[in-house]
């Protein structure tokens, strides 16, 4: 090696020669664009990684958003189809307590609806052995199950008032 360098500054016409002097004369321009190699693409390369964080971090509170809204709009879906599970499964019940009714030919006077607390109140004036007939068909109704019931005799009339309340299971 030392050879290699007596003959390269002895010899001037040769290109290493020429290449060390370059060297020795614009040291100050390699050292600034060493260092500016070296610091700058690290610089570079952190940005650049924290840019594509970034926009991933963006992207992924957007697809949140978008998820959080699906949820809400599934549970606004469910809601409806539960509403009309309940307003179908109302109207079933209350098709079959008439039709039960008028095959007695009993008139119903009140029929009233708690969804909230999941019940049925029925009152009917009629004989009373028309009246003891529907009380076992009421109870073969899908979901329905007697809370209470209570039959009035009435003396005006010699007819008996029929006071239910049906309660709604699942």
């Amino acid at each position: 090696m030392k050879n290699w360098l007596i003959k390269t500054y002895t010899e001037p016409q040769t290109n290493t020669h020429y290449i060390f002097y370059i060297i020795n004369q614009k040291m100050i321009y390699f050292l600034v664009s060493i260092i500016i190699t070296f610091t700058l693409l690290p610089a570079l390369l952190y940005f650049n990684t924290y840019s594509d964080k970034l926009a991933h971090k963006i992207y992924q509170e957007s697809l949140t958003q978008e998820i959080e809204q699906q949820a809400k709009l599934l549970d606004t879906l469910i809601q409806k189809s539960n509403q009309h599970k309940i307003t179908d499964k109302i109207s079933q019940v209350n098709q079959a307590i008439r039709q039960i009714f008028n095959t007695y030919n009993i008139q119903i006077e009140q029929l009233e609806w708690h969804i909230e607390e999941r019940q049925i109140v029925i009152n009917a004036k009629n004989e009373s052995k028309n009246l003891i007939m529907i009380i076992p068909k009421l109870q073969e109704i899908p979901n329905i199950t007697y809370q209470e019931i209570s039959l009035s005799k009435l003396y005006h009339q010699n007819l008996v008032l029929l006071n239910a309340t049906l309660q709604i299971n699942n």
